[in-house]
This record gives structure tokens, sequence and C-alpha cells, in this order.
């Protein structure tokens, strides 16, 4: 269900080092995606007796196999940030620490990939194959003010520049807004 869409997003573990179940989930032009569940919770104890399973078939052009269920036609973004650029809810953030940025078309060079945030140096944990993975802010790192994250990656003579503006959803009565005086003439 929804747990396991938001756990493939997070892409936790060590073994997940590339969020490569992120990027399929991401990809701008993916068509077809299928998913399933058994038992009844996502999240059990390790002592619990209860079964649980999620499954997900995603399938494109990119795919050794051949498939292809990859739309054509569509305006492809030059990148995809996760957290994405704009508002973002804190709830959001990956608790991975792994944000990352998938470039459209060719692959990161990886001895000439850098990225900061806020202007401070984030340690890259990952880039090759169009996907760069860096450590970022967590939803515990949070201090529940409205936060502005300046995002810049650059590689390969490029540059990618975006703003992630974490914000609180999920508290009611907790104003987080930004607030505009406007001055009449």
């Amino acid at each position: 269900g929804p747990q396991s869409i938001d756990g493939y997003i997070d892409d936790r573990g060590t073994h997940n080092a590339r969020v490569g179940h992120r990027w399929w989930k991401l990809l701008p032009n993916l068509e077809y995606v299928g998913t399933g569940d058994t038992g009844t919770n996502a999240y059990q104890s390790a002592s619990s007796t209860d079964v649980y399973a999620n499954n997900i078939m995603v399938s494109g052009n990119n795919r050794p196999n051949g498939i292809n269920s990859v739309g054509s036609g569509r305006t492809t973004p030059a990148y995809v940030a996760w957290p994405p650029r704009g508002f973002c809810p804190f709830s959001l953030l990956p608790t991975s620490a792994r944000w990352s940025v998938f470039k459209s078309g060719g692959a990161f060079n990886t001895p000439g990939t850098s990225v900061t945030i806020n202007s401070v140096q984030a340690a890259v944990t990952y880039s090759d194959a169009g996907t760069v993975v860096f450590t970022g802010p967590v939803p515990n790192d949070w201090t529940g003010v409205e936060t502005d994250y300046d995002v810049v990656v650059s590689a390969d003579g490029a540059v990618y520049t975006y703003t992630v503006t974490v914000f609180d959803a999920i508290t009611p009565d907790t104003p987080t807004w930004t607030s505009i005086n406007v001055i009449a003439p």
C-alpha cells in the first residue's frame, strides 16, 4: 500500500545506496506500474508472526529485457530531484538521508560531481549512470520552522540549482507559512 511506496521513495538500507527504487517511481515518462500487497501489517515487529509483502513491477524502455512502457512524446525535465524543488513536508524528507538528482539523458562523471546545500559541501555517496546521491537533512533535523535548502549540483560542466522549502503539514494549528507584507502606494 501507500506505506510501501513511501519506503521505495526513502530507499533505506545499505543495499539501496543507488536509490534505484526511487528512480523508477520518479521516472518522468513512466506510464505503467503494477503494485500489490499481501498481509495486514506493513511495519510489524521482528517477533510478529504476521507476514507482509509488497511487490512492484515497473517496466520501461531502459530495461534490459526491452519491455517498453515508457511513454513517448512527453517533455522530459533536465533533472528530477528528491526531495523535490519547491515546498516539501518535513515528514517526506528521506529518513535514509539520501537526497538525489536524476539527470535526463546522461551520466554524472563521478570525480567531477559536487553538491552543496546552503553553501555547505554535502557528502556525495553515489554518482553514476545519471544519478547523484548525497547526504541531506532528515526529518529529525527539522527545527519546526519553515526552512529553505538551496541545493547546487555541479557535474560535467553543468550546474543544477533548486530550492527545497521544508514545512509542517502534519501538526494542526502550527503556522509555518512565510508572511508577505504588501505596502500600497
